[in-house]
């Protein structure tokens, strides 16, 4: 259902009773108001870092044996920088996120019910890499076609050296009359 840093997170734990997103990551509005006028002017919009909040059970026979699959857990879902974060209803969308600081648990009768919030820095989803030549004509528009309404992330590489055909006019002595 869920996975993070390659664990799924149903080898971990028992039981995913929800998951949390939103569908737009939260944002930033920019405006200006004014004097006499309603509204206000929209100068500019920046989308925010998101959360993704699971709730997770876990239970065993004794409270030690659920103490030792905590600390199994706790060294799985440990990262130190941000990590893949794939949720199964988006099979073709990659998140990169990492677990926030604090993971309280409540635990009842040899149960434990968690509430894991992980924070992606990066309020965007990936999705599937793929590479491409630019060398002909109307290859950007065909890109811009296929992607289905998103716009792509490029990565531009430079194959060749730079011909810089400005560089013979740039480099004369200016005329002066």
């Amino acid at each position: 259902m869920i996975k993070f840093n390659n664990h799924n997170l149903l080898d971990i734990f028992d039981k995913i009773k929800a998951i949390r997103r939103d569908v737009l990551p939260p944002r930033t509005m920019k405006t200006l108001e004014v004097p006499n006028r309603d509204g206000s002017h929209l100068f500019s919009v920046r989308n925010e870092s998101r959360f993704v909040e699971v709730d997770v059970m876990i239970k065993d026979k004794t409270f030690e044996k659920l103490r030792d699959r905590l600390e199994v857990a706790a060294g799985k879902l440990r990262t130190e920088k941000v990590a893949p974060l794939e949720i199964f209803d988006e099979p073709n969308r990659l998140r990169y996120a990492i677990l926030v600081d604090q993971t309280p648990i409540d635990e009842i009768n040899k149960q434990g019910k968690i509430t894991l919030v992980f924070f992606m820095p990066d309020p965007v989803k990936f999705g599937e890499q793929k590479s491409i030549r630019l060398d002909q004509k109307g290859m950007m528009s065909n890109l811009l076609a296929e992607s289905q309404g998103l716009l792509p992330l490029l990565t531009v590489e430079q194959l060749l050296p730079f011909l810089n055909i400005f560089a013979p006019l740039m480099s004369r002595q200016p005329f002066y009359p």
